[in-house]
C-alpha cells in the first residue's frame, strides 16, 4: 500500500508516491525500534552488493577504480572513505584489546613535556617512542594525520590530471583504511608470535601486499603503466610520511620549546 499514498519526506518536506523520495532519496521510515537499527546495520555491513564488505572486496580487486567511482557520484553502494577508515580502526581497537601483546604503554603526554632540550638527540628519540605510540595506540590518529600528507604529495606528482585536493583523499583513505583492515584481521596472529624474529619474516609478506595495493590503486585511479605508477606510487608512500615526521616532530619540539 506504501507504493499508493501520498508521502511527505521528512528530510526535505517533498511529497512523494513510493518508498523514496524523489527529490533527496530519503527511504520512507515508520518508528524507529530495535529491529529496524539491527536490519539497517546488517543491510550497511553485510550486503554483498553494497556496504562494507561489498567495498572491502572491491578494494582488494579495484582499489583506484573504487575511489574513481566515489568521486565520479557513484556512492550508493559504497562504504564512504572516512566512515570506512573510522570502521577499521574502531575493530582494531577492539581486538587490540583481547590480543596477548606485552608492549608497556608510554604516556605521550609526559614525552612531550619532558626536561629533555628541543630538537637534540634526547628529542628525537623521545620522537620515536611517541611516533610508535601514535602507530600503535592511536591508530586512527595517526591514518587521519597521514592522510593529507599523501594527499598533498599526490597533488603536486599527478598536477597535470586536475584532481581536486578533496578527491584525491578519498583514495588515500580507502588505502589507509584498506591497510588498517589488514592489520586488523592479522592482529590475533601477530599476537600470537612470541618470537621477534618469526614476527618480522612475516611482516614482510604483510608489507609487500601493502605496496601493491598502493601500487595498484594508482594505476587504475590515474591511468598509468606499472611503471610509472611504482615509481610514483611509492614516491608519494615515502615523501608523504617524511612530511608527516618532519612536520609532527617540529610541532611537537616547538611545544616543548615554549614550556
Amino acid at each position: 500500500m506504501i507504493d499508493q499514498i501520498t508521502m511527505k519526506c521528512n528530510n526535505c518536506e517533498n511529497e512523494f508516491v513510493g518508498r523514496y523520495c524523489n527529490l533527496c532519496g530519503q527511504k520512507v521510515m515508520g518508528r524507529l525500534t530495535i529491529r529496524g537499527i539491527w536490519d539497517m546495520m546488517v543491510d550497511d555491513i553485510f550486503d554483498l552488493d553494497k556496504g562494507l564488505v561489498y567495498t572491502a572486496k572491491e578494494l582488494w580487486i579495484n582499489p583506484g577504480r573504487t575511489a574513481l567511482n566515489f568521486i565520479n557520484g557513484r556512492t550508493k553502494k559504497y562504504y564512504s572513505p572516512l566512515k570506512y577508515l573510522v570502521f577499521w580502526t574502531a575493530l582494531y581497537f577492539i581486538l587490540l584489546s583481547f590480543a596477548d601483546i606485552d608492549r608497556p604503554s608510554t604516556s605521550i603526554r609526559a614525552l612531550i613535556f619532558r626536561t629533555s632540550p628541543p630538537f637534540s638527540g634526547e628529542s628525537i628519540q623521545d620522537y620515536m617512542v611517541i611516533y610508535g605510540e601514535m602507530l600503535f595506540r592511536h591508530t586512527d590518529l595517526f591514518y587521519l594525520g597521514l592522510t593529507p600528507f599523501l594527499t598533498m604529495t599526490s597533488y603536486f606528482i599527478y598536477k597535470k590530471k586536475n584532481f581536486f585536493f578533496a578527491e584525491l583523499s578519498v583514495l588515500y583513505l580507502y588505502i589507509l583504511g584498506q591497510i588498517i583492515s589488514l592489520i586488523a584481521l592479522l592482529l590475533p596472529v601477530l599476537s600470537s608470535l612470541g618470537d621477534n624474529k618469526i614476527a618480522l619474516v612475516f611482516m614482510i609478506p604483510l608489507a609487500m601486499v601493502v605496496v601493491y595495493l598502493i601500487i595498484k590503486s594508482h594505476k587504475q585511479f590515474f591511468g598509468e603503466s606499472w611503471t610509472k605508477s611504482t615509481v610514483k606510487g611509492l614516491v608519494i608512500l615515502y615523501i608523504g610520511q617524511l612530511l608527516y615526521w618532519l612536520t609532527t616532530y617540529t610541532v611537537l619540539n616547538l611545544i616543548k620549546a615554549s614550556q
